[in-house]
């Protein structure tokens, strides 16, 4: 259902104005594959946040439903170091089930005292 999932989550960026439901967008756009449209809001996100403030956790989001593993895990040491209330659903966010025997992502898990 991600053409549902997307519809919905555009809608509530109109609506709303932030860019929590655009990151969203973003990671279903991704998984959905359409990498050029995920891409394109990451872009707009990286363009945000050199006017405001847009939590690292969003990029991770995003370059995670892209399948870049590497680059989610930087930007969730990011959210990790500045102590981003949204990393502690990892445990339990089905999105980031894909990273949960990742070396790095069980090491901020550590870090973060959950176990994995």
């Amino acid at each position: 259902m991600h053409a549902e999932a997307v519809a919905a989550l555009k809608k509530a960026e109109e609506l709303s104005g932030n860019y929590q439901s655009e990151a969203y967008r973003g990671y279903a756009l991704a998984r959905w594959g359409k990498q050029t449209e995920a891409r394109a809001v990451l872009d707009g996100l990286f363009e945000l946040s050199k006017e405001r403030y847009v939590p690292p956790y969003y990029f991770a989001l995003i370059y995670n439903g892209l399948g870049e593993s590497d680059k989610a895990l930087d930007y969730l040491e990011k959210a990790f170091a500045e102590k981003n209330v949204l990393m502690v659903f990892l445990k339990v966010e089905p999105k980031w089930k894909n990273l949960r025997n990742e070396p790095r992502f069980i090491d901020i898990m550590k870090r973060m005292k959950f176990d994995k």
